[in-house]
């Protein structure tokens, strides 16, 4: 497929063509205001500050989903050696152990 050959008055206006904007006085000073403001924002301590609200939401979640974790951890353990305890308690009071025994 071959392209068509653009036509000799569009080539002319479009070499022709030039975007002259308005010149603005301010323009340089409004982008250093804008590139110093932002410059701020960088850190983390400014980003925390920023978003302190959801930082000090996720960090409280945090703390309590680890709670709540350690916490059905330790009951688990605990009732595994209490039932380990229970079982050597009834053996040892078994009277069929204690024949052994002797």
């Amino acid at each position: 497929m071959t392209t068509p050959e653009p036509s000799d008055d569009l080539s002319a206006l479009l070499h022709e063509w030039q975007v002259r904007p308005e010149r603005d006085p301010h323009f340089r000073a409004r982008v250093w205001r804008r590139l110093e403001a932002r410059r701020g924002e960088a850190s983390w301590a400014g980003y925390l500050r920023a978003h302190a609200r959801p930082a000090v939401g996720g960090l409280a979640l945090a703390l309590l989903l680890g709670a709540w974790s350690g916490h059905a951890a330790a009951r688990h353990h605990t009732n595994a050696q209490r039932e380990a305890m229970v079982k050597d308690y009834v053996r040892a009071l078994d009277a069929r152990t204690m024949a052994q025994g002797r």
